[in-house]
C-alpha cells in the first residue's frame, strides 16, 4: 500500500528540517575551523600528551562533521527518492518499507530484512582477514 500523501508531506518536513539542521551545524564547523586550526592548536602544546589531545579534538571533529555529511547525503536520497516516486520502497528487493521504520528512520533505503543482510554482509567484510 503506497504511503498515504499526509504521512509522506510529514516526513519530507521532518527531512528538510533536519537537513537545514545539518546545514547550519556544518556551516558553524567549517567556521570554526577557520578560526582555530589544528596548527593554532598544535602551535600551543606544551607536551606530547596536549599534542594527542589536539590530535584528537581534531579527529573527533572531522569524524563528527563527516557523520553529518553522510546524513545529509542519505537525506538528499531519500527526498531524491519521493520526487520520483520510489520513496518507501526498499533499494535491494523492491518490496514497501513499512511506514513506522520510516517514521522513525526517514532515510531509510531498506526494508528491515534487506538492511539486516546488508550490515551482516558488510560485517563479514570487514572480519575477513586479508592476505
Amino acid at each position: 500500500m503506497p504511503i498515504p500523501a499526509r504521512e509522506l508531506s510529514q516526513l519530507k518536513i521532518q527531512m528538510e528540517n533536519r537537513r537545514q539542521v545539518l546545514l547550519e551545524e556544518l556551516s558553524r564547523q567549517f567556521k570554526d575551523s577557520d578560526d582555530k586550526s589544528l596548527a593554532e592548536l598544535v602551535g600551543k602544546v606544551r607536551d606530547a600528551s596536549d599534542e594527542s589531545v589536539a590530535s584528537l579534538l581534531a579527529d573527533l571533529n572531522a569524524v563528527h562533521m563527516e557523520t553529518e555529511a553522510r546524513e545529509l547525503s542519505d537525506i538528499a536520497g531519500a527526498l531524491l527518492r519521493m520526487r520520483t516516486g520510489t520513496y518507501g520502497n526498499c533499494l535491494d528487493c523492491g518490496t514497501e518499507i513499512n511506514l513506522e521504520r520510516l517514521k522513525i528512520y526517514p532515510t531509510a533505503k531498506r526494508c528491515i530484512q534487506c538492511q539486516t543482510a546488508h550490515e551482516d554482509s558488510r560485517s563479514q567484510k570487514d572480519t575477513t582477514p586479508s592476505l
